[in-house]
């Protein structure tokens, strides 16, 4: 009787093996990638003199991102000073709070390094977003690991498996010409 690989492979593997193998690469078939889940953004807005609404990812700081609020949605605040109702005087740069001033304070010290403040909160954003992904990586390889030494643990069981029983035929001599009978002979199988 003569098996396909299929079944020659399911008569070979364990069936805990089987199991545990099919269930590891199942889970890659019923898991999208997606992207990392990140926490609602909380968004704090300000009405400006002009009229127009500004919105920020979180407080009205350096170094936080500014969007304008248009009826198409949020896009990038402009560069320049915006004063808002209040008197609160936001410098933008690149869509990045670089200076916040109220009107009664006019701190030197705020103003001392905005652009260093602004890139080290640029920084921080970019380095939470790495450091989410790196995490979601490590989850993602730690899965595909073991499921690598299960089906390295499954060849190894094949290999180990003898392909074939060996088969030992017997030769009536009587039919054989006198060539065949030489080469047995030759080759030790007499």
């Amino acid at each position: 009787m003569k098996m396909n690989l299929n079944e020659t492979i399911n008569n070979i593997l364990p069936t805990e093996l089987k199991a545990k193998l099919k269930s590891a690469f199942m889970q890659f078939a019923e898991t999208p990638v997606t992207e990392p889940q990140q926490e609602p953004i909380k968004m704090a807005e300000i009405k400006l003199v002009d009229g127009n609404v500004v919105s920020v990812e979180g407080e009205f700081v350096v170094g936080a991102k500014i969007f304008l609020v248009t009826p198409e949605g949020l896009v990038v605040a402009p560069n320049g000073e915006h004063v808002a109702e209040d008197g609160t005087v936001i410098t933008v740069m690149d869509g990045v709070i670089t200076e916040v001033a109220s009107k009664e304070e006019e701190a030197p010290e705020a103003e001392a390094m905005p652009e260093q403040m602004a890139e080290i909160a640029k920084m921080k954003c970019e380095m939470a977003s790495m450091l989410a992904e790196l995490n979601s990586l490590k989850a993602e390889f730690a899965k595909q690991n073991e499921t690598s030494k299960l089906t390295l643990s499954a060849i190894n069981k094949i290999i180990e498996t003898p392909v074939a029983e060996p088969v030992e035929m017997k030769v009536d001599f009587s039919t054989l010409t006198a060539y065949q009978k030489h080469k047995l002979a030759k080759y030790g199988k007499i």
